[in-house]
């Protein structure tokens, strides 16, 4: 960049050239070059890395340099049909339980057996994951079996009311919220830090595959203070944590000493599925409604929401959440 120019009209008219490639050189970092040299780096992939890290090895002075350089890399990128988000998958999946058809929710066709567990769990249907004797997956056509003991909770599918949810992708309860304010409240569990929940949300992102590959994917996770446990992800916010408390109960892990991290909305049955699973305390990146915190206070659940940098915002009581009242919102 000519220093003699102002930065601002001197970027807008790199980022003309970027679109409009000239034969004239310009001059970034030091090394001049043309822009028809800096695309024809990206058909490789190898040669783009070891050029970005050496304009990011420069001096500290060139950060700002590499910001733009960022932004303008990944606008040609784009430009070229590269480095785009690809598509989530969504697909409609039918669960037959005992020979009987329950329900047909969209999903994503990952976990399913995981999902298929937790589901039935969250939903009262099971009370341990031992009572499922056998669950065949047919994934290419979208149907899962599943024999339990006792049948649907000794109640035909046909009589169980079905309730929509506020969810993605339609989601099905069977409890309405009646049944989850009858549900007993659970055990007094995990004490955790402020430092533990924002570190535990970069960790569930961080591992969220699917989120990374697409942009457009709900991702949940149990978590404890001995260290971040799986994570499950899925079209649908209560898909997810119906899948990451299925491997949990699988795993055979003490509820009690787990937190239940989504980045999802928290809405009254997901605290409901939480509070059959017997975890005190549900974390989200985003909000909870008016519905799900006084049942979670009825049933002495922590409620934490929108745990993003270094703020969270607690809906409850907050006496298992320590952490400097300065970076704390609590919701009255």
């Amino acid at each position: 960049m000519l220093e003699s120019e102002n930065p601002r009209h001197s970027l807008d008219k790199t980022f003309d050239k970027f679109k409009h490639p000239p034969l004239k050189s310009v001059k970034m970092f030091d090394i001049p070059m043309d822009f028809h040299s800096i695309l024809s780096i990206k058909r490789n992939v190898n040669t783009f890395l070891t050029f970005f890290l050496t304009m990011c090895s420069r001096t500290p002075s060139r950060y700002i340099n590499v910001f733009f350089a960022i932004f303008y890399f990944r606008k040609g990128l784009e430009s070229l049909g590269l480095g785009k988000k690809g598509t989530p998958v969504e697909f409609p999946v039918t669960l037959h339980v005992n020979d009987e058809e329950l329900l047909t929710i969209q999903l994503t066709p990952v976990h399913l057996e995981d999902w298929t567990v937790g589901f039935l769990f969250g939903e009262g249907m099971i009370t341990r994951p031992d009572e499922v004797k056998k669950i065949v997956i047919d994934e290419s056509q979208g149907l899962i079996w599943a024999e339990i003991e006792g049948g649907v909770k000794r109640q035909s599918a046909e009589e169980r009311k079905r309730f929509l949810t506020s969810g993605c992708g339609k989601g099905v309860t069977f409890s309405s919220v009646r049944d989850a304010f009858s549900l007993k409240p659970v055990s007094p569990g995990i004490v955790v830090t402020q430092e533990f929940l924002v570190n535990s949300m970069r960790h569930m992102y961080k591992e969220a595959a699917l989120y990374q590959e697409t942009g457009g994917m709900h991702a949940a996770m149990v978590a404890s203070t001995l260290g971040p446990l799986i994570v499950r992800e899925d079209i649908g916010r209560h898909n997810a944590v119906d899948k990451a408390l299925g491997v949990a109960l699988k795993m055979g892990l003490d509820p009690t000493g787990l937190a239940v991290m989504t980045t999802g909305r928290i809405s009254y049955e997901m605290v409901a599925k939480v509070a059959r699973f017997g975890a005190s305390m549900v974390v989200s990146r985003t909000a909870a409604t008016d519905q799900a915190v006084r049942l979670a206070s009825r049933l002495g659940i922590e409620v934490i929401g929108y745990v993003r940098g270094q703020m969270i915002q607690i809906f409850t009581e907050g006496s298992r959440v320590i952490c400097p009242s300065s970076e704390t919102q609590v919701h009255v």
